[in-house]
């Protein structure tokens, strides 16, 4: 938070005034027949990887579903406010290695009028002092969000494993998906094309591309 008299603030002490910069964004949508359970499943996804970070056992109504607020002192800051089909969460880790800086991560999952649930997972870099250059990550919670639901993007069903393209019919599904104008993130492809026809060693380990760039 920044006073509203800035230049003041910055000029008195420079180290007070937090710098904020994202280091990923990702909004994902999960499909299921049963959207009201999905949303709870995602929920507890959430929930789950929150009490790994917090270093304390959870309030048991925010398992319930309910919004709670652990930010006594000593400990890590975790919250989240639960509404009629949404629910939001938000946690603080202090970087191990930098004094005065930390990751905030935020995520939120709301179910959509059209069945659908929406996941939502943002991290930003706060910095009070010195920020050397970091790896931009996508939070462990996403990957668990991947792996035990349904979840789409660009309209398309995300996996850690890459996509095989195989057969005619995968062919003609890459190139409408290469094609597709409401495709907003970049494809990478891999070619295993030997000269026998058969596939190939590619540049690149595609099952390790896959994982890295989830």
């Amino acid at each position: 938070m920044v006073s509203s008299n800035y230049k003041g603030a910055r000029s008195r002490n420079p180290s007070t005034v937090a710098r904020v910069r994202s280091v990923s964004q990702i909004l994902l949508t999960v499909r299921s027949g049963e959207p009201g359970k999905a949303f709870g499943e995602v929920r507890n996804e959430v929930l789950r990887w929150l009490a790994n970070r917090a270093g304390r056992r959870l309030p048991d109504h925010g398992w319930a579903g309910e919004s709670f607020d652990m930010a006594e002192s000593g400990a890590q800051p975790v919250s989240a406010v639960a509404d009629a089909g949404m629910w939001f969460c938000r946690s603080s880790d202090a970087d191990k290695n930098v004094p005065q800086r930390s990751w905030d991560t935020e995520c939120g999952a709301m179910l959509h009028s059209n069945g659908d649930v929406l996941f939502g997972c943002r991290l930003q870099c706060v910095a009070r002092g010195e920020s050397p250059p970091f790896a931009a990550t996508v939070p462990g919670v996403v990957r668990q969000i991947i792996e035990t639901q349904h979840a789409y993007l660009d309209g398309r069903r995300v996996s850690l494993s890459p996509w095989h393209v195989d057969s005619a019919q995968e062919v003609d599904a890459l190139l409408g998906f290469l094609l597709d104008s409401q495709r907003f993130r970049p494809v990478i492809v891999i070619s295993l094309g030997g000269s026998d026809g058969a596939d190939g060693n590619g540049a690149i380990d595609p099952a390790v591309l896959a994982k890295r760039t989830l």
